[in-house]
């Protein structure tokens, strides 16, 4: 993951994120989330989701293609 620029890297990281908030929301029956944090996660999710699509197509696509075979923690 290290090789990909930061943008990159970080559409991950928010992806994880936003994933552990759904979990939460889910599951966690005693979670409480505020209407201002979740509209600053979907700010954030925008945004990088835009500056992904700014970067180099073959950039784009080599991450995707690491996706499904990148190291797990």
């Amino acid at each position: 993951m290290e090789r990909f620029p930061g943008e990159v890297r970080r559409i991950a990281t928010v992806f994880l994120s936003l994933q552990k908030a759904r979990a939460s929301a889910d599951y966690a029956l005693d979670a409480r989330f505020y209407k201002s944090a979740v509209l600053g996660r979907i700010d954030s999710a925008e945004l990088t989701v835009r500056r992904f699509g700014l970067s180099p197509a073959g950039t784009r696509r080599a991450f995707a293609a690491h996706l499904p075979f990148g190291r797990r923690p």
